[in-house]
């Protein structure tokens, strides 16, 4: 007999992380730019967030195979995620700032792939409903790019934080209500090395690609708020933006299980070179309000 699938309590999970990452990234810049910060030092603090997802995952999937208690390592971080963060309210120095953000990144980053396996492990034989679970990331993403950003038009970005520690306490609250699913051990079919598995074109390729995807939109998304602001563009006509791009990335996620299995391989890996092109072409453009939108509407798509 199968196990229901918990719908709402997975897509809540991916509705809330999410959110958090669409309240971050665009305007956790301007937060530090408001306490006088350069250019270079707003850079390296960004960074740590990005360090700790190159050790975290690594690290707490170790754990989570060993123990195989994967459901309380995703509980475990997102409880200590939000209660490290607290210490963020204390701190106006760039040391203190980046120590509180390294050590709450190194919980928060751990738990999106432990949540990645336990939700393929509920969907079973139906991975192909993925896209409809993970569509609800790209959701909370737009309504919290759009939302904080509305906000922010009314009260001070030193608000942010207390934003961002919400959010962090109801992904906290969603993993109380997810249950480990019932998985049958299965005998190990590819004893493959890593590195075997790596040097294949497929997954190089993959991972050429992921580079320089992320080289260009985590840049992209950093700074374009403390650019656009020193442009003297409206923050309301930036959100917006920002909004209509991740809205056609929410649209792509939905249609791509379908589109992937349609056309892969080789078109799949063409449009997204051609979107990441695209998007590396309109950022050197970004002196209009619409080369914004084309920016983030290629982002999306890449």
């Amino acid at each position: 007999m199968s196990q229901p699938l918990p719908y709402f309590r997975l897509s809540g999970f991916y509705l809330f992380y999410f959110a958090l990452l669409g309240t971050l990234v665009p305007y956790w810049s301007l937060y530090l730019q408001s306490f006088g910060m350069t250019s270079q030092a707003i850079g390296l603090l960004m960074a740590m967030l990005h360090l700790s997802r190159v050790i975290a995952p690594n690290i707490w999937g170790w754990v989570a195979d060993k123990t195989g208690y994967r459901i309380r390592v995703v509980r475990y971080g997102a409880f200590l995620t939000w209660m490290i963060f607290i210490a963020i309210f204390w701190q106006t120095s760039a040391l203190g700032i980046g120590i509180v953000m390294l050590l709450f990144s190194f919980f928060w980053n751990a738990v999106l792939p432990q949540f990645e396996v336990l939700t393929l492990q509920h969907l079973g034989e139906s991975r192909d409903r993925y896209s409809q679970i993970r569509l609800w990331g790209s959701v909370g993403f737009i309504l919290a790019v759009i939302g904080t950003g509305a906000l922010l038009d009314l009260i001070n970005i030193r608000w942010l934080p207390l934003v961002a520690l919400l959010l962090m306490i109801l992904i906290w609250l969603n993993t109380l209500l997810i249950k480990a699913p019932v998985v049958q051990s299965k005998p190990l079919e590819d004893e493959r090395s890593l590195w075997s598995i790596v040097k294949t074109p497929q997954v190089m390729v993959f991972l050429l690609i992921f580079f320089f995807g992320s080289v260009q939109s985590w840049s992209l998304l950093h700074f374009l708020q403390c650019y656009v602001a020193g442009l003297g563009i409206q923050s309301r006509q930036n959100w917006s933006a920002m909004g209509c791009g991740c809205g056609g990335r929410g649209l792509i996620i939905y249609a791509d299980a379908t589109a992937v299995s349609a056309f892969y391989p080789t078109p799949h890996y063409v449009v997204k070179l051609i979107t990441l092109l695209d998007t590396l072409a309109a950022d050197c453009y970004l002196s209009r309000s619409t080369s914004i939108i084309a920016a983030c509407a290629a982002f999306a798509c890449g």
